[in-house]
């Protein structure tokens, strides 16, 4: 099972936004509750997210699981946003551990 997280709001950081409370989203990809299948999420992680003034959303992804991820960590803090889409993955075989699998989603 994927976990989701979608915000608009005021304008803060991904760090906060993804890490920054007591259940935040990267605290649900390793120690998850009510989760039926799987014991983690593990498969990759992904967030989009609007810049004021640009024209189409930034998009980040990898198929690591998101707590093992600290190159985007130490960006984080620095992205701010008022719009924002993550998941974290939990793959079903036979769907393949990898980014192309990962959410946000674009085309074109």
């Amino acid at each position: 099972m994927c976990r989701l997280l979608g915000y608009l709001g005021v304008e803060r950081s991904l760090a906060d936004l993804l890490s920054g409370e007591a259940h935040a989203l990267e605290v649900q990809s390793w120690a998850p509750r009510r989760q039926q299948h799987g014991t983690i999420n593990a498969d990759g992680w992904g967030v989009g997210w609007y810049v004021e003034g640009a024209p189409t959303p930034a998009r980040y992804r990898t198929e690591r699981p998101m707590w093992s991820d600290t190159s985007f960590r130490g960006m984080a803090a620095q992205l701010c946003t008022r719009l924002a889409v993550a998941e974290v993955r939990s793959a079903t075989p036979p769907a393949p551990s990898e980014e192309s699998g990962v959410a946000p989603f674009v085309d074109g």
